[in-house]
């Protein structure tokens, strides 16, 4: 299992901006899927879950943050998913969202 990040435009955008860029910019909206791999009658086959999202504007603000941490924290509750890949998952989430202090 592995996160996939999609960077969907939600306002506007600056024509011309590298795609890598476009996850910091004030009108895209960064979506944090969860993915699952299997092979089904031979053929690779994904599953994906939605875990949150967060705009590029907050991606280090504190309160968008927590409340993002919330809601990712609420749906891996009802993944039910071994502790190992469920830290795994965390710190994958963290490198673009990094955790709130207290």
């Amino acid at each position: 299992m592995y996160v996939r990040w999609k960077i969907k435009k939600v306002e506007f955008g600056i024509w011309g901006t590298p795609a890598s860029d476009y996850a910091l910019m004030e009108g895209y909206l960064n979506v944090a899927y969860l993915v699952e791999s299997k092979r089904i009658n031979g053929k690779p086959r994904q599953k994906t879950r939605y875990l949150g999202s967060i705009r590029g504007r907050y991606l280090t603000s504190a309160e968008p943050a927590r409340d993002f941490w919330q809601r990712v924290h609420a749906k891996l509750d009802t993944f039910r998913l071994p502790d190992d890949v469920r830290s795994s998952i965390e710190q994958q989430l963290a490198q673009r969202v990094p955790r709130p202090s207290e």
